[in-house]
C-alpha cells in the first residue's frame, strides 16, 4: 500500500479538493482508503454525501498512536492507495503521518500568502524524511503559475499538472461527487495528469 499525504500550513489551498479528486481516479485504479486527520473534517463531509461506496474512510483520529495503528490496519486490509488529509497547524500527529508518507503533496495557490508558508512547511517534510512535491491549485492564469513554479523549483519539485480554479470543484462536492466525476472535462484531465505524475514519482 503507498501512503499520499496531503499537507500545507496555509488554508485555502486547495489540499481537500485535490486529495478528493486524486482518491476518486485511483478508485478506478485500485481500492482506496481515506484518513481524515483535519479537524475540519471536509474530506469526511463529502465522503459523507457519496452514494457509492468506492472509498473506505477513517476519521475522528487526534493521537499519533492512534493515526499509526489505523496505518498499519489498512496495509493489511489489501488497499492499494491510503489518502491521509493533515490539519494546517503542525503537531504529532500531522508528524506521524508525514513520517507514513510515500509521497507528500503540497498544494500552493499562486499567491504570496501561500508562498510564505511554504518553508515551514518544507521544513516540516524534511523533517519527518519524506519525499514531496508541489502542487499548483485554484490557479487559472499561465504567467502567474510559470511564476509561482519557478519560485517552487527552488525548494523542490513542482507537478507538472496543476488543478485549475473551477466552481465545478465546489459543486459537485455538494453532492459528493468530484469535478471529473461530475462530467467536467477538462478537470478530469487535469486529475488524470496530476495522478499519472504521482503514481510515476513513487514508481
Amino acid at each position: 500500500m503507498q501512503v499520499i499525504v496531503l499537507a500545507t500550513q496555509k488554508g485555502g489551498s486547495g489540499k481537500s479538493t485535490i486529495a478528493r479528486s486524486i482518491a476518486a481516479e485511483l478508485t478506478r485504479r485500485g481500492r482506496v482508503a481515506l484518513l481524515d486527520i483535519d479537524p475540519q473534517g471536509s474530506l469526511t463531509k463529502w465522503w459523507q454525501r457519496r452514494e457509492t461506496e468506492d472509498l473506505q474512510l477513517i476519521t475522528g483520529l487526534t493521537r499519533a498512536d492512534q493515526i499509526s495503528k489505523a496505518v498499519e490496519t489498512l496495509r493489511g486490509q489489501g488497499f492499494d492507495w491510503l489518502i491521509i488529509d493533515t490539519p494546517g497547524a503542525r503537531d504529532e500527529a500531522t508528524r506521524i503521518a508525514l513520517r507514513s508518507a510515500d509521497l507528500v503533496l503540497v498544494p500552493v495557490h499562486p499567491s504570496q500568502d501561500d508562498l510564505d508558508a511554504v518553508g515551514p512547511t518544507v521544513a516540516e517534510i524534511r523533517d519527518a524524511g519524506a519525499n514531496f512535491i508541489f502542487v499548483l491549485s485554484r490557479t487559472t492564469r499561465a504567467r502567474i503559475v510559470d511564476e509561482t513554479g519557478r519560485l517552487l523549483a527552488a525548494h523542490g519539485r513542482v507537478a507538472p499538472a496543476i488543478v485549475g480554479a473551477r466552481v465545478a470543484h465546489g459543486e459537485a462536492a455538494t453532492r459528493g461527487l468530484t469535478a471529473a466525476e461530475a462530467g467536467n472535462a477538462a478537470a478530469a484531465d487535469e486529475v488524470r495528469e496530476l495522478v499519472n505524475y504521482v503514481l510515476e514519482v513513487m514508481g
